[in-house]
C-alpha cells in the first residue's frame, strides 16, 4: 500500500492509495489536507487505511445479491468522495437495500425499480412517503451504482434507465426579506462580532459551510474577491472540512467596495491576535479556531428575533440575495457563477418563482424592439 506525506501550504497533507474497488475495480486513493503536523497527518493516513480498504467480497461477483454488490460498491466510494457526499450514498443505498437488497444483482429488472420507487413515494403501510425530489436524488445514486457495475460487466444494461423519475416538483425558497429588511439587520448586528459573516453572506450568497471554510490565504486582496474552495460541515455530528462538491462550487467571488472594507478591519483584528496566517479561518468564534456550524445559526436566530425583521433561517439570506440580485437586473448566468450552481436553470428553478415582473418584462422586450415607433 502506497502513501505519502508532504507539506503544503498550509499545513501537512497525505495521499494514500487504498487498493482497487471490488464493485469498479477503479483505484482507489484518498487525499486530505490542512493538517497542522506531520504526525497528525500520518496517523491520519493511517487511520484512513485501517478503516475505508475496501473488504475482500464474500462471494463471486456473478452470484452477489443486489445488497452485496451496493455495499462493495459504497465501500469503493468511501475512497473517493467527500465524508458528506459518502454519507448521502449510504443513506440512498439504505433505502435501496431495505426493499431489493434480497434480489440477485444479474435479475433486478426495470419493474422492481418502478415498484421500489413507487414505494417510496407512497409507502404500503399508508405511511407518509418520500418527497420526490428526495426520491429522485436517491434513484440518482441507485443509477449510478448500477452505471458502475455496467462498465465492470457485472450488468449488460442499467435496470434504472429503463424507469421514469419522479415528475420534478418546482423548488420554492423560503422567507426573503427586502432590501429594507436586509439593510435593518445588518444596522442592528453592526456591532457584533459576527457581523462581518452576516455581510459577506448578504452581499455573495455563499452558503454557511462556504463561509466558515473561508481562510485568510483565500482573500485575493488585489482583486477583491475571495476564492471559495472547501467547505465546513457536519457529518455525523462532527465537524468535516470538505472541497467543493462540484467545479462550479469552488469558484472566485468578488467583493463590493464596502464589505471589503469590512473584511480589510477585520484582517487587521486578527493580525494584532496572531490569527491571521494562510490557514487561518476569518469567521472564528470568540476562542479562535473553526466556528461551528449550528452555533453560526442558532446566532443568527436570536438576534433576528430581536431586530424587528421577520423571521427567516440563516440559509435565507442566500435566497434573499438571489432575489434581490435579480431584481436589481443581475443576469442570471453572472447569478449562477456567484452561486456556485451547476447551471444557469438551478438558478432560474430557484428563483424564478419569486419575481414574475421579470417575466412581465421579458414580453415587452422584443415587442418594443420590433415595434417601437421609427424616428
Amino acid at each position: 500500500m502506497v502513501g505519502s506525506v508532504k507539506r503544503r501550504s498550509g499545513g501537512w497533507a497525505f495521499r494514500v492509495d487504498v487498493g482497487a474497488s471490488p464493485a469498479t475495480g477503479r483505484r482507489c486513493q484518498v487525499s486530505k489536507q490542512g493538517f497542522a503536523t506531520k504526525r497528525a497527518a500520518a496517523q491520519a493516513m493511517a487511520e484512513v487505511v485501517r478503516v475505508r480498504r475496501p473488504p475482500a467480497p464474500r462471494s463471486a461477483p456473478s452470484t452477489w445479491s443486489l445488497g452485496e454488490y451496493l455495499e462493495q460498491w459504497v465501500t469503493g466510494e468511501a475512497a473517493r468522495v467527500s465524508p458528506a457526499t459518502l454519507r448521502t450514498y449510504r443513506l440512498a443505498v439504505g433505502r435501496v437495500v431495505a426493499m431489493l437488497g434480497d434480489l440477485g444483482l444479474s435479475r433486478l429488472s426495470g419493474t422492481d425499480v418502478a415498484a421500489w420507487q413507487q414505494h417510496l413515494l407512497h409507502p404500503d403501510d399508508g405511511g407518509r412517503g418520500l418527497s420526490p425530489a428526495t426520491v429522485r436524488n436517491t434513484r440518482a445514486v441507485f443509477h449510478k451504482a448500477l452505471s458502475d457495475a455496467v462498465r465492470v460487466e457485472l450488468l449488460d444494461r442499467n435496470p434504472v434507465a429503463a424507469t421514469d423519475p419522479p415528475a420534478n416538483v418546482a423548488h420554492r425558497t423560503t422567507g426573503v426579506w427586502t432590501a429594507e429588511q436586509l439593510r435593518g439587520f445588518l444596522d442592528q448586528v453592526s456591532t457584533h462580532r459576527l457581523s462581518l459573516a452576516f455581510r459577506l453572506l448578504a452581499t455573495t450568497g455563499m452558503r454557511r459551510g462556504e463561509l466558515l471554510g473561508l481562510r485568510w490565504g483565500d482573500v485575493d486582496w488585489d482583486r477583491g474577491a475571495v476564492s471559495v474552495v472547501r467547505s465546513l460541515g457536519l457529518v455525523d455530528g462532527e465537524l468535516v472540512m470538505s472541497p467543493g462538491k462540484t467545479a462550479t462550487s469552488r469558484r472566485l467571488v468578488f467583493l463590493d467596495s464596502i464589505t471589503l472594507g469590512h473584511l480589510r478591519a477585520d484582517f487587521q483584528r486578527a493580525i494584532e491576535a496572531a490569527a491571521a496566517g494562510d490557514s487561518d479561518p476569518v469567521i472564528t468564534p470568540r476562542r479562535g479556531g473553526p466556528l461551528h456550524p449550528d452555533s453560526f445559526s442558532n446566532t443568527f436566530d436570536r438576534l433576528v428575533a430581536t431586530a424587528g425583521v421577520p423571521r427567516v433561517r440563516l440559509h435565507d439570506l442566500r435566497h434573499t440575495y438571489a432575489t434581490l440580485a435579480l431584481h436589481a437586473g443581475m443576469h442570471p448566468v453572472v447569478l449562477a457563477e456567484r452561486l456556485g450552481h451547476s447551471s444557469v436553470a438551478t438558478t432560474m428553478d430557484l428563483y424564478a418563482h419569486v419575481i414574475p415582473a421579470i417575466s412581465r418584462d421579458g414580453a415587452d422586450i422584443v415587442a418594443n424592439t420590433l415595434f417601437a415607433p421609427r424616428p
